[in-house]
Parts: structure tokens; sequence; C-alpha cells
């Protein structure tokens, strides 16, 4: 695997990955507020139930996975980068990612998810015109004991994590 290459001349850093010619986004979502169907995190509608730290929010439940295009040298990155800011697209791919991941295989929905217009909607966010559609593979991590919040085997501790981002470098860390 090629080295990770990183734009940063924009207000926000991305990274691409590179496999031979094929480039890749590495895209990490946290599973949501609901493990069997794509509810985002949101803190301002959480915030009354975020002191609970058994709440799914702060469970350590992700979904990593990559976005591409089976085209050369990251020609659909490029292209799709034109036109969407790194934000809109990795907020935009969440429902993508869920449904391709295995909480949406094992969920109630799947039936849901698999339709051709569900698949449609969740991918418009990469729809390039004269390239297609990207494709998404991802990823699902656990968290099987939500009360526990260690992050190393040293039990390094991070409670509470929903909406109290403290470990994202700053744009101007770069």
């Amino acid at each position: 695997m090629e080295p990770v290459g990183c734009i940063l001349s924009l207000d926000y850093p991305v990274c691409i990955m590179r496999r031979g010619q094929m480039a890749f986004v590495p895209v990490l979502h946290h599973v949501g507020a609901n493990v069997t169907y794509p509810t985002p995190c949101n803190c301002t509608t959480y915030k009354d139930v975020l002191d609970n730290p058994a709440h799914d929010c702060h469970a350590f439940r992700f979904i990593i996975g990559f976005i591409h295009w089976n085209l050369p040298a990251g020609t659909g990155i490029l292209q799709l980068l034109r036109t969407k800011h790194i934000r809109e697209v990795m907020h935009e791919s969440y429902r993508a990612a869920f449904i391709t991941s295995t909480f949406g295989r094992t969920s109630p929905s799947r039936s849901e998810f698999a339709s051709r217009a569900a698949r449609v909607d969740a991918f418009s966010f990469c729809a390039v015109p004269g390239l297609g559609v990207c494709s998404m593979f991802t990823f699902s991590s656990y968290d099987v004991d939500i009360g526990l919040s260690s992050v190393s085997p040293d039990y390094f501790q991070l409670p509470q994590v929903a909406c109290n981002d403290t470990i994202t470098p700053k744009p101007d860390s770069w």
C-alpha cells in the first residue's frame, strides 16, 4: 500500500490513499444512536440524554470505509471534491456507510436498505456526471460493553465521548 497523501491547502485536510492506480477516500462514522437504523448522533437532538453513559452515542461502534471509483488516478474523487467540501461528503456518506456495514446487513430493515431506491438515494452524494456513482466498502467495529470506555491495553479511558471531541486535530495543527 502506498502512503496516504493529504491535500492541506483547503480549510480542512483531505487525505487520499492509493493502491496501484486507484485512489480511496477513507471515511469514519460512528454507528449512531440506533444500531438497526441509520440515525446519526446529533448533539442538538440528543443533548438531554447524553448524560447517560450507557447511551448508544457513547459506544465505541464505528463504521470504517473507503469511497472509490474504478477509475485511474483518483479521477472520481477529484471530480467529487471539486463540487463538494469533504465535510459534506463525510456527512452525506453516513447512510451509505451504514447500509453497507454489518449493522445495515443485520438490521430488521435490511430489505428496505437493499431496495434499488434506497441504494440510489444513499449513494446520490457521490454521483459524478460522466463518471457514475462511487463504490464503498466498509468494516464494522463493535463495543460489546458500552460501559467500558477503554481505548488501549493500558485502559486509557474516553468516557462519554459523544459531542465532546477532544482528540481530533484542528486544521491548524497540520
